[in-house]
């Protein structure tokens, strides 16, 4: 990835929004994950399942993720059905 690529994705519309503070990510966010409250963010699919760990409430919108893999789908699902089963 070349760094005017890597900038653009840090800084547009696929930046992975979930991230701890100081952390970075250049991989594209192709997973909307939206809280109790309604309130949406974007992420790479390994942030994503970070964040549906930690944050309450928290469910993957299948209509506006795209292009993940059969794993990162996997992964998903099982985190979230047992984050589902936590509350």
């Amino acid at each position: 990835m070349t760094e005017a690529h890597r900038t653009h994705v840090e800084q547009g519309r696929f930046a992975c929004r979930l991230l701890q503070e100081g952390e970075a990510c250049s991989r594209y966010a192709r997973v909307t994950i939206v809280d109790a409250t309604g309130e949406r963010a974007r992420a790479c699919p390994a942030h994503a399942v970070t964040g549906l760990e930690q944050i309450t409430g928290a469910r993957v919108d299948w209509a506006d993720t795209k292009g993940l893999n059969e794993f990162e789908i996997k992964a998903l699902e099982l985190t979230e059905d047992r984050a589902r089963l936590a509350r």
